[in-house]
């Protein structure tokens, strides 16, 4: 009994000499340059797999984020959003930079800079007053603009990782028929065909840099009532459509035809990206699946009419 507690001690020390995320920030932070005396706060932020830690000292606020976290975020996730942001920033566009990796205890840290303002969904009453959409839009258009190159150009820029350049389509539909899968629905196996013919319907175009994740949690909207784009983890040159598509999912409480047609207003799109008016139905349909899959692991059963929605959208677009 004497040999059984401990040796059940020694493993709980053992267990405690393990580092805590709190240790590995602090560690990271002081190579950082910021000493722990100067540290005043560190709290939790973000939402499910995006959670981060708000860092603030000396007056100043920060964001941190663990490399290698439960979350299994990815430094090369970390690379492609602080190289994507940089891009954007030299277009004059405001963006959260990453100001370094630093290591700590033995585990990798982000340190960006911190974005004032409020992130998550706005109010309906906000989204149709207060012209929130035309500066998304606004602010989209100018990314996508500003690094437009054609399909199948040698010149355009590489970022930072193998798939620079995707036929966004493919992408989407491995991942589309990934989520179909998992919602275990009987409909599921029918939707594969559906999901399949759809994405031979998409138009190639003209590319971007594109965010590749635009959601309510990657928005942060400052107090002046512009929005800033952060965690460009999932950028990639692609189409752009993908990035609207996300920008209108965002509002799927409106009215989603009046939304793209003001969207398509907006700006040059179809001028430089002649394949998004037909393009987008496929990326909005495939986000409505993806979200509505996400619902259903997670328990909330109003998953089955997004991914419905999601069908009709995907079927009516592979016969058009």
């Amino acid at each position: 009994m004497e040999e059984n507690f401990n040796e059940e001690t020694s493993q709980e020390v053992e267990r405690s000499a393990e580092p805590t995320p709190q240790d590995c920030l602090i560690s990271a932070l002081e190579k950082f340059g910021l000493n722990d005396d100067q540290v005043s706060n560190i709290s939790t932020i973000g939402f499910r797999e995006n959670s981060a830690y708000l860092v603030e000292a000396d007056g100043s606020k920060y964001v941190a984020k663990l490399l290698a976290d439960e979350n299994g975020r990815r430094r090369e996730d970390i690379i492609r959003d602080g190289y994507a942001s940089y891009l954007v920033e030299q277009m004059g566009v405001d963006s959260r930079r990453l100001l370094s990796i630093s290591e700590g205890q033995g585990q990798e840290v982000a340190i960006f800079s911190y974005v004032e303002g409020r992130a998550g969904f706005l109010a309906k009453n906000e989204l149709l007053e207060d012209e929130s959409l035309n500066k998304l839009i606004s602010l989209l258009h100018k990314v996508h603009e500003g690094t437009l190159t054609q399909y199948y150009s040698e010149d355009i820029e590489e970022l930072p990782w193998s798939d620079s350049r995707t036929d966004i389509q493919t992408y989407t539909l491995g991942y589309l028929l990934k989520d179909l899968q998992a919602t275990g629905l009987p409909e599921a196996e029918n939707a594969v065909g559906v999901a399949t013919s759809a994405a031979r319907n998409v138009e190639k175009g003209n590319f971007a840099l594109t965010h590749g994740d635009v959601n309510a949690h990657n928005i942060v909207w400052k107090e002046s009532g512009n929005p800033v784009m952060i965690d460009w983890s999932y950028s990639q040159y692609a189409d752009p459509s993908k990035d609207l598509a996300g920008a209108l999912f965002y509002l799927h409480e409106t009215d989603e035809s009046a939304y793209q047609r003001k969207l398509l207003s907006l700006g040059t799109y179809s001028q430089d990206f002649p394949q998004v008016q037909h393009n987008i139905p496929f990326f909005l349909g495939a986000r409505y699946i993806t979200s509505g899959s996400s619902q259903l692991q997670r328990g909330i059963q109003d998953g089955k009419s997004y991914i419905q929605r999601g069908l009709k959208l995907l079927e009516d677009f592979g016969q058009g």
